[in-house]
């Protein structure tokens, strides 16, 4: 058993858990309530998870936190430039409520198709963002240059 699943100094305990099922999604079910059951049975203790599962939900957990916090500075960003351009408010909503509607069709065929999320499909929303804003003010520019040729009556 020593050195390679107690220690030495028998401070340190490595247990060793198969998972039949070992997909990411599984993983923090097996993972949570593991140092719940440990600290009942023994004070003081400490655990921690290793592996390659638990880099991957550990990955996914942050990833999914970091988009969630670009999404929501990008979406607050882009109001402000929109309302520094446009000086209106409907021409402000009208690109915000695009940016939501595409990301909303996108995500959904990825659902649909089953394209996991990964770290480069993690992406897609923001790029589905970045082009929409971009393209919806090009064309309410260009609808307000055209508004501005037209002769007032």
């Amino acid at each position: 058993m020593t050195p390679n699943f107690i220690t030495r100094d028998e401070r340190t305990v490595l247990l060793y858990v198969q998972m039949i099922d070992a997909k990411v999604e599984n993983f923090g079910e097996c993972e949570r309530p593991h140092p719940t059951y440990s600290r009942k049975a023994f004070s003081g203790l400490e655990t921690s998870v290793g592996g390659a599962p638990a880099v991957q939900t550990d990955l996914g957990l942050l990833l999914n936190k970091e988009l969630r916090n670009f999404l929501v500075l990008s979406f607050i960003g882009c109001a402000i430039l929109l309302a520094l351009i446009f000086e209106t408010l409907s021409t402000m909503i009208i690109p915000l409520l695009l940016t939501a509607f595409a990301n909303i069709v996108v995500l959904g065929i990825m659902a649909l198709t089953g394209i996991t999320f990964t770290i480069l499909s993690s992406t897609i929303p923001i790029i589905v963002f970045i082009t929409v804003v971009a393209l919806s003010a090009h064309v309410l520019l260009r609808v307000h240059e055209d508004s501005q040729a037209w002769p007032s009556k």
